[in-house]
């Protein structure tokens, strides 16, 4: 793989020394809150199902693994920490990624010029503030310039014919939070943001639907919170799936959750998300 900017040594078990939350019973939202949410989470199942991932994206002629893929993800994830960039641009941008190796053979010497381009896209669509290009160009060891970068980024836009915008889990992740009764703690919130973040460099883990991965986050979280399973109606009527449809996600998610990854990614995120747990 390529040069690029190296990680800190960091070494925070964040599910070992995580504080235990526990659920309050439900609250009283008004019926208005209901039904604003419940429409926005109805047109971002209709979205969703649109610019998917086939089980085999990766599987092109001359394209990166699985492995690499998960070193490029790390790598993105931490240019975009540096850079302030928020939760949906890091999904949107690994998304754009992933999309664009799935339509593009991509070498493992281009791929971080593939990266830079994702999350450029991704930041023009999603932040205020977006990151000097000149920078970004920067965090790969300047192995490319300007010109390479505005070029990759015109080739994605119309290998992706300009279809860039797709819910994240965030987004549905959100939704849900805002819809249940279930009064949850903030330190709960982030725990599911956490799961959703550690699953981003699984190859499996994306191509399923956005709303599968934030209710397997959700419903991961909530088992773990309470022993009693009184919130189970409340997880499908607010997600509209059943545990045996999530099964398949859940159970990666836990295996990455629970496993005591020593990896770079594991280490970067519990670094991150120390505080919020």
């Amino acid at each position: 793989m390529a040069t690029r900017v190296p990680l800190a040594d960091l070494s925070v078990n964040i599910l070992k020394n995580r504080p235990k939350a526990s659920l309050s019973k439900p609250i009283k939202k008004s019926k208005a809150d209901f039904s604003y949410t419940e429409n926005i989470l109805m047109n971002m199942k209709l979205a969703e199902k649109k610019n998917t991932l086939k089980v085999n994206f990766l599987l092109k002629k001359n394209c990166i693994d699985g492995r690499e893929r998960a070193e490029v993800v790390l790598w993105m994830y931490e240019v975009m920490w540096i850079e302030k960039l928020n939760d949906v641009t890091r999904q949107t941008a690994v998304n754009i990624l992933d999309r664009t190796l799935q339509k593009r053979s991509t070498s493992s010497s281009r791929i971080d010029l593939v990266a830079l381009a994702s999350i450029l896209i991704a930041a023009k669509l999603e932040e205020v503030i977006v990151p000097n290009p000149t920078v970004l160009i920067g965090y790969p060891s300047k192995r490319f310039t300007l010109k390479q970068l505005y070029r990759m980024e015109r080739i994605i836009l119309r290998l992706l014919k300009f279809q860039l915008i797709r819910p994240t889990p965030f987004c549905f992740l959100e939704a849900y939070f805002h819809t249940t009764r279930i009064d949850f703690k903030d330190k709960m919130q982030n725990f599911s943001r956490y799961l959703i973040d550690l699953g981003t460099t699984d190859q499996h883990i994306a191509t399923y639907a956005p709303s599968k991965i934030a209710s397997s986050a959700l419903y991961i979280m909530l088992r773990k919170a309470s022993s009693k399973n009184w919130w189970y109606d409340e997880f499908e009527r607010v997600t509209g799936y059943t545990a045996e449809d999530v099964e398949k996600v859940i159970e990666p998610i836990t295996k990455l959750s629970t496993s005591g990854l020593k990896n770079d990614f594991y280490t970067f995120l519990n670094n991150h998300y120390k505080r919020l747990l």
